[in-house]
């Protein structure tokens, strides 16, 4: 976080190191579930967590929690941003995505044109795009009136995308589950495995460096 705490998502709540202990957030401080799949810091300082059963934001001193009762369509929470305008995206296990504005929740799913309804990742590009990763419908991307669907047909390897990075040139790289990985140029696809190179084909993370080397996360293979 900003105070350079490094927070990590556990089976067992939120644990927090400073540098010297740890603390934990769990629900007997107000964590809607101990199950934490991801977590987010806001421009504001909030601590947003993804969890099985919901999501969390904490300000420092109490949560406050969303779940289907407030609008969101399925409690399993994977992947939490915000965009540039101050909204917070948060991406399901099969209930699409969720947009909170700071007052108001909305729902977009298969039904509004998103591609499919399990989301992995959600990125913004540098034109205020969002794009949507999914396990078994391919990349999503919405630029705030419509989405475009990005697939096989259209190119890309695998439907089954976990990860997503914009890099410093603009290309967009997607991990495939099985497949490797993938630039867009946005014009056309490359693809990239084990026969360039890569450790291994199922790719599960993507960063890019400083010296804009990109790094692939792999399950089985190493970095």
């Amino acid at each position: 976080d900003k105070s350079g705490n490094l927070w990590f998502g556990t089976h067992g709540g939120a644990s927090m190191f400073n540098g010297e202990r740890f603390s934990t957030l769990t629900t007997q401080q107000g964590l809607v579930h101990n199950m934490v799949k991801s977590v987010y810091e806001d421009g504001n300082g909030n601590l947003w967590f993804g969890t099985d059963e919901g999501l969390s934001r904490y300000d420092g001193t109490t949560f406050m929690n969303f779940t289907t009762r407030h609008g969101i369509l399925n409690n399993a929470i994977r992947t939490i941003i915000e965009d540039k305008s101050g909204n917070i995206w948060f991406g399901t296990e099969g209930g699409g995505i969720t947009r909170y504005d700071g007052t108001n929740i909305t729902a977009y799913t298969t039904a509004q044109g998103l591609v499919y309804d399990i989301i992995r990742c959600i990125t913004e590009d540098r034109e205020g795009n969002l794009w949507f990763a999914t396990q078994g419908g391919g990349v999503s991307r919405f630029d705030g009136m419509n989405f475009t669907t990005f697939t096989t047909a259209q190119g890309l390897v695998s439907n089954e995308i976990w990860s997503i990075v914009e890099d410093k040139k603009g290309n967009m790289w997607f991990g495939a589950v099985y497949e490797g990985v993938v630039r867009y140029d946005g014009t056309s696809f490359t693809h990239y495995t084990t026969e360039q190179g890569l450790a291994h084909n199922a790719v599960r993370s993507i960063a890019e460096d400083s010296s804009g080397n990109m790094w692939f996360g792999t399950e089985g293979g190493g970095i």
